[in-house]
């Protein structure tokens, strides 16, 4: 699952053609879909990753409520592998 937007990428990328930097190649990929090993395809990646979530909860207070134990398991395993 990704959670990026078009939106965010147009303004990643004007953001750098003010720079005068072209040669950024933005992908907006879920953990899942990400390609691991990079070597040789990229000099540097920058991964935008998701925070707490703590300002999700803070506006939609019973995702707390609702999230199981499963749930917890589940997104722990697929932060261990990427």
């Amino acid at each position: 699952m990704s959670f990026c937007s078009k939106i965010n990428i147009e303004i990643l990328l004007n953001r750098v053609r003010r720079t005068g930097i072209d040669i950024i190649v933005p992908r907006c990929t879920g953990a899942q879909e990400m390609e691991l090993n990079l070597s040789g395809k990229a000099d540097r990646v920058m991964v935008d990753a998701p925070c707490s979530g703590r300002g999700a909860l803070r506006r939609n207070p019973e995702i707390a409520i609702t999230i199981t134990q499963r749930d917890v398991a589940m997104l722990a395993e697929l932060h261990n592998v990427c």
